[in-house]
């Protein structure tokens, strides 16, 4: 197409069908180009010669137009005009600003990158025809880095790169079975930090702030209301919630019990002759009309009268326990068992129970910090230790002893610090770590680390804070935000990455790579290694490209003809390294995993090493010879 046959102006974009239409975005509109015929004008929202800048062909084939002025639009099948894209919200700016790029974020989710004007990506639900904003914050450590979005690219794994003047955000596309809160509403500030969480009776969450008092959310209709100093909660953290047998909640903080309303509304100290009002209260759990209260000073058993009066004390027990410091508390039938901070006991009608403590010994409780307790659906004790991981009572044997099974970072788990375990309704247990999230199947005892790359944003949570909502949503109260598990929609990472060689030194020499990437396999030229090369000899770098969590990635290589066996690295060094190989032909087998550890095909890499002068058959013609 001449110069004639468009305006004189610059051309900012070009899409080419596979049909072989050409359309061409320019600063004087966009074109519809067909071989052997005049070129057509498309109009945006009626309008002609608006300037386009970005264009996209999604899966549905619906053609998205960006310009450089007055928003995006949408060009249906056979349409003459293009209709605008409409921003929800009470103050919509998108129609007036400039859309730099676009991507197909899912088959029903449309991201316009926006330079300039309020910035940011404005993300189209298609079917709904709404929108939201992302944009980038500065309390909030996974937001958007920068607002002026100047390129989008996704990746074949489905991963959106966006880049700004600060440098590239990354996101990595979830379906919707991980969701992380960082603020209660947009335009409150400071990022959630949530030491105890609590589903109430009527299906509010009640989550307590280390900033001090609780906050009533609802989860359909959002923010519901705070318990503050205005409600006669004292200053300072609120430690502990539980729901009371009349739908009342009781509140533990660092100064005291209390007792709430069920709306929140009305607040009362409740005060018991045999402890110090201003006790701390790190634990409370109801068990019929009993509440069990942990704090510094032991264990308390408070039976709770129906009219709401004061509490009648059952029991208490401090040093017996091993440490009066109580950490957790989970009522089993007859028994109560109580973590704490060094160890672990069980309360029985006449008897308490210190469960011996043994790092060295396998099968033993390991001494440290007990964070929370579950019972799993078999019967069996679990237990989150801040500083060893998961433990499980796995049986009691004939003369008593107890026997332990632990579940570590060598068995999978994202990090030693376990903080909070909680039981879905399929049965599996998860565990908040100071590294993430792990579920764990308690048949098998398998643990599936979950961290960014399956959306777990917060990265450190509290100990013994998280609840399981009415709706069997996982709810895990975390230092940086709440991580809200919806394990049902959880789907595992089948992505096959492709294998490459990133780099290959021969006798400290760079070799181009391209050849070995083509899908030649064995057939392309082989790396030779000459006589004067044999001692330096050659390295090869490769990797598997998922970029989703890369340092989950699992690495292999082997030499046939030479190893006997697959040689792991670590995904921090990708590399093969030989040197002084006898003569012969190899081939380089070099694999690598996605994220949960499926091998890809692994990628053939000939080698040729060339006999030493002496090994040559001229060579050993002459020395016979000379004999």
């Amino acid at each position: 197409f001449g110069a004639a046959a468009l305006p004189d102006s610059g051309i900012d974009t070009l899409l080419r069908d596979a049909d072989g239409v050409l359309w061409a975005g320019t600063r004087r509109g966009l074109f519809l180009l067909r071989q052997g015929q005049s070129v057509q004008q498309i109009t945006l929202g009626g309008k002609a010669g608006l300037p386009v800048n970005s264009l996209l062909r999604d899966s549905a084939g619906r053609l998205w137009i960006g310009s450089r002025t007055s928003g995006a639009y949408l060009l249906a099948a056979g349409a003459p005009n293009a209709t605008p894209v409409l921003e929800s919200g009470a103050q919509p700016t998108l129609q007036s600003e400039r859309v730099g790029s676009i991507v197909e974020a899912t088959p029903d989710e449309i991201w316009f990158g926006i330079n300039g004007g309020n910035g940011g990506i404005v993300v189209l639900d298609v079917p709904h025809h709404t929108t939201r904003r992302i944009r980038h914050r500065s309390d909030t450590p996974d937001s958007l880095a920068d607002n002026d979005v100047l390129a989008m690219f996704r990746e074949r794994s489905g991963i959106i790169y966006a880049a700004n003047m600060v440098g590239i955000s990354q996101h990595a596309p979830q379906p919707g079975a991980v969701a992380t809160i960082r603020h209660l509403a947009p335009g409150r500030s400071g990022v959630l930090s949530v030491p105890s969480v609590m589903n109430a009776p009527d299906g509010k969450l009640w989550l307590s702030l280390i900033s001090g008092g609780v906050e009533l959310i609802d989860p359909y209709r959002g923010y519901s209301g705070q318990l503050a100093g205005s409600n006669g909660l004292p200053p300072g953290r609120v430690l502990t919630t539980a729901a009371g047998p009349d739908g009342e909640t009781y509140i533990g903080t660092q100064h005291g019990l209390f007792r709430a309303s069920a709306d929140g509304r009305s607040l009362q100290r409740v005060a018991l002759p045999q402890r110090r009002d201003e006790e701390e209260v790190w634990n409370l759990t109801v068990a019929g009309r009993t509440l069990w209260m942990g704090g510094l000073d032991g264990l308390w058993a408070l039976d709770l009268p129906v009219n709401g009066g004061t509490p009648r004390l059952l029991r208490h027990e401090g040093k017996s326990l091993g440490d009066p410091r109580v950490t957790a508390i989970l009522p089993a039938g007859d028994d109560i068992w109580v973590g704490t901070r060094t160890g672990l006991a069980r309360l029985g009608p006449d008897v308490v129970e210190v469960m011996p403590a043994d790092l060295g010994t396998p099968d033993r409780l390991p001494p440290g910090y007990v964070s929370s307790l579950l019972l799993d659906t078999q019967g069996r004790l679990w237990l989150s230790n801040f500083g060893t991981g998961v433990v499980v009572l796995e049986r009691t044997d004939a003369d008593g002893r107890r026997r332990f099974r632990r579940i570590g970072m060598q068995q999978g788990l994202p990090d030693s610090g376990a903080n909070k375990l909680l039981q879905d309704r399929q049965g599996m247990i998860w565990a908040s770590t100071d590294a993430g999230l792990a579920r764990i199947d308690p048949r098998s005892l398998t643990v599936q680390p979950l961290g960014p790359g399956e959306g777990v944003q917060v990265p450190m949570y509290w100990t013994n804070s998280g609840t399981v909502t009415s709706e069997g949503e996982l709810v895990f109260g975390g230092l940086s935000g709440l991580t809200v598990v919806r394990p049902q929609v959880l789907s595992s990472w089948h992505y096959t990455p492709p294998m490459v060689v990133t780099r290959i030194l021969l006798n400290d020499k760079e070799m181009p790579v391209g050849p070995y990437n083509a899908g030649l396999g064995d057939k392309a030229a082989p790396i030779t290694v000459t006589t004067t090369a044999r001692e330096r000899g050659f390295s090869v770098e490769f990797a598997a490209l998922d970029y989703s969590a890369p340092e989950r990635n699992r690495y292999a290589y082997q030499l046939k003809g030479f190893d006997s066996h697959w040689v792991e690295t670590e995904a921090t060094s990708r590399r093969a390294s030989y040197n002084n190989l006898p003569q012969g032909d190899y081939v380089l087998l070099l694999r690598g995993s996605n994220r949960n550890g499926d091998w890809a095909a692994p990628l053939e890499v000939p080698v040729r090493v060339l006999p030493a002068w002496h090994q040559r058959p001229e060579a050993r013609l002459a020395l016979l010879a000379l004999e």
